[in-house]
């Protein structure tokens, strides 16, 4: 532009009235001029284009999450469809378990108010000692069944697994790929008799003692869990259920207490 008004100058100088408008725009350097704010715009957009490019290269998660695995540092070149590394959010992880298939129907899989359904207690005596524990809600079945054990499959909910929460202190934090124990709370059963499962004989059997005398009685099991079985038929509430072992089992033999070694069964409703 400085050059311009030098040539502008000159040309007033030596008088320019005979030249053409084309003729005038090359003594003035108007295609110079031209030529050089294209340049400008040009070396604009690639500041502009770099700025962008700058403000790309940092990754985001869309979620709260930490990093499992790293493929890429500062510095590295990438290209679309790079895998960059693996993140898994914090806010819930998903606890797989199994359960038999006869025991689905007395789970609860209807969400409350919170959106939770049956609270499943976790637990991982190893890691965390014999007292500590989380706790999560069942949230959905897998429809398919364990290749292996032919199992249900289930997921649990557990929110803030990394114990980040103020209300969360004071409890362990989960790790991805551990073993753990899972209680889940199921559905309420009435009308049965709770017993140990150590007083179920063979062929489901109970030995009753009533009135001195052995009753040998089949029973029938609605329900078994790791320490009880829930029995609706053949045994009453309040019965003498003979809980030690006898050499000879025969239906009518006489009995005796001793020490108090009998136990009464539980009615559970």
């Amino acid at each position: 532009m400085g050059r311009q008004k030098i040539a502008r100058q000159e040309l007033k100088l030596i008088g320019g009235d005979t030249l053409s408008e084309e003729q005038k725009d090359l003594v003035l350097r108007q295609p110079q001029l031209n030529a050089i704010k294209a340049r400008i715009q040009s070396a604009q957009a690639a500041v502009n284009q770099a700025r962008t490019n700058l403000g790309r290269s940092t990754i985001t998660a869309p979620f709260d999450a930490h990093i499992v695995n790293q493929n890429a540092t500062v510095g590295s070149q990438v290209s679309p469809g790079d895998n960059l590394g693996r993140l898994t959010g914090t806010d819930f992880y998903w606890v797989n378990i199994t359960v038999p298939v006869n025991k689905l129907r007395w789970l609860n899989f209807q969400q409350d108010s919170n959106g939770n359904g049956s609270t499943v207690k976790i637990m991982n005596e190893t890691a965390w000692g014999e007292d500590a524990f989380r706790e999560g809600f069942l949230d959905q079945q897998i429809g398919a069944l364990d290749d292996q054990t032919r199992l249900a499959r289930l997921l649990v909910k557990v929110p803030d697994p990394l114990a980040t929460e103020k209300d969360s202190n004071n409890k362990p934090k989960m790790i991805i790929g551990s073993f753990v124990e899972a209680n889940i709370q199921a559905k309420e059963i009435e009308d049965v008799v709770r017993l140990n499962r150590d007083f179920i004989r063979s062929n489901n059997t109970v030995w009753v003692m009533k009135d001195g005398k052995l009753e040998i009685r089949e029973v029938k099991i609605l329900l078994n869990d790791a320490q009880y079985a829930y029995i609706t038929e053949g045994v009453n509430n309040g019965e003498e259920v003979v809980t030690s072992n006898i050499s000879t089992v025969t239906e009518g033999a006489a009995l005796r207490k001793e020490n108090d070694s009998t136990a009464t069964s539980n009615s559970e409703e």
